[in-house]
């Protein structure tokens, strides 16, 4: 039987997991748009094609959606880790 803090960190897991994958297709698809690309011009750059960068705006999305349902399930974290022990 699962427990609510399984529950709860489970869920924060797969939470930020399907907003980040969702926020970087739309990032990278947007990229050209909102100017986020970097372009192979200089000597040290290691691509060859232009790469769309802002991947770390899903990133930290996920972060926050994640810890959102954490908060959801625990109320506030500091005594969600005294629930830890």
């Amino acid at each position: 039987m699962a427990t609510p803090l399984f529950l709860g960190l489970v869920g924060s897991v797969v939470a930020g997991f399907l907003v980040t994958v969702l926020l970087t297709g739309l990032v990278c698809e947007q990229a050209p748009r909102l100017g986020l690309l970097d372009r192979p011009t200089q000597a040290r750059k290691v691509h060859r094609r232009v790469t769309p960068t802002g991947g770390g705006i899903a990133i930290a999305a996920g972060l926050a959606v994640g810890l959102g349902v954490l908060w959801g399930f625990w109320g506030s974290f500091p005594g969600a880790v005294q629930k830890l022990f």
